[in-house]
């Protein structure tokens, strides 16, 4: 069965085969794959026949939260809810990326406007998604911002305390944007596969370990305002045009990588410990670039990206979201990384 449907410039492609990693190439030959997905229907039937409801669709469901930088067709494609984080603007609470878009937000930067203040996810945020996501799956993973870096995790698990009736297993991601963006992609995926909730937070555990996400920042005035990085205020030493290089330890905390001067040594430093960590043959891997309101930098990344790990390497873009943005500053970007084999 093949179904093609044409919206635009977009072309949406239903087919059933044994073999989606070779359809997904052949389509990648003709243009750029937005999002793909692949599901075991076997997996499907089984969880509607365990469930005696027609409304079950799938064994297990995956949620994560608005600081993962998931863009939204490939979250809308594999069934990935999103749980706004909160920005606070003159008194006026707003949901992070679902009040306020991500460039929007980076114009008003751009502009010296007026900064928020953020905070986590209200447990009730959660509590919502847990019963709206339940409707659809057996259980749910949980995907969330480090908890090193918010208190994202500790809202989640207060909600899964709440609703006892609905299964929940929580992943602390120890990671940010689109670094827990990929792991919750790549958990989605292994829920397609008809793997239950306690092996696909394990597997996404484990591949965490040999992923990351490195960035840099114009300054380091926001860091430091937001308290994540009051170790590294003077790290610099007073060299003002030097561009520090940071990254996250597996539990979340900040780590600097390095420094350098100039935008493509920055660059070249990025990308040489990007490849320094995974090998130049890493087996099946994913990119995601992430910037703050300068998106002019991710082109030449993701065209060295290609050279060194092949043109058909699957790289994710988006722009940071308030929340991220906020702390980051104007000018800020990123490679995450994740590693599956």
């Amino acid at each position: 069965e093949l179904i093609v449907i044409r919206t635009g410039q977009v072309l949406k492609v239903h087919l059933h085969t044994d073999q989606p990693e070779d359809a997904f190439s052949y389509l990648r030959g003709l243009g750029t794959l937005v999002a793909h997905k692949a599901e075991d229907m076997h997996a499907q039937h089984d969880a509607v026949r365990r469930s005696g409801s027609s409304t079950v669709r799938r064994r297990v469901g995956v949620i994560t939260d608005s600081a993962s930088d998931l863009p939204d067709p490939v979250a809308k494609a594999h069934g990935i809810g999103i749980v706004p984080l909160q920005l606070v603007v003159g008194g006026e609470s707003l949901r992070d990326r679902f009040d306020v878009s991500a460039e929007e937000f980076h114009r008003r930067m751009a502009a010296a406007g007026p900064l928020p203040t953020t905070s986590q996810p209200t447990p009730g945020s959660f509590v919502e998604a847990y019963r709206s996501a339940a409707t659809e799956a057996e259980s749910l993973v949980v995907v969330v911002l480090g908890s090193r870096l918010s208190g994202t995790y500790a809202s989640a698990e207060a909600a899964a305390r709440l609703v006892p009736e609905v299964g929940v297993r929580i992943v602390d991601s120890g990671g940010a944007s689109l670094l827990t963006g990929m792991l919750a992609l790549r958990a989605a995926e292994l829920a397609e596969d008809g793997l239950d909730a306690d092996r696909i937070a394990e597997e996404v555990i484990r591949i965490r370990k040999r992923s990351n996400i490195l960035f840099t920042v114009r300054t380091l005035e926001r860091l430091i305002a937001s308290g994540r990085v009051n170790r590294f205020a003077g790290w610099l030493g007073g060299f003002l045009d030097l561009k520090p290089v940071l990254g996250l330890e597996v539990d979340g905390s900040v780590k600097a990588y390095g420094k350098a001067r100039g935008g493509e040594r920055v660059r070249k430093l990025i990308l040489d410990m990007v490849e320094k960590e995974i090998g130049s043959a890493p087996g099946r891997a994913r990119f995601g670039l992430v910037h703050v309101g300068a998106p002019e930098e991710l082109e030449p990344v993701e065209a060295e990206l290609r050279r060194r790990f092949g043109s058909d390497v699957e790289i994710l873009t988006s722009p940071a979201t308030p929340v991220l943005a906020t702390h980051l500053g104007i000018g800020a970007w990123g490679v995450a990384y994740v590693v599956e084999d």
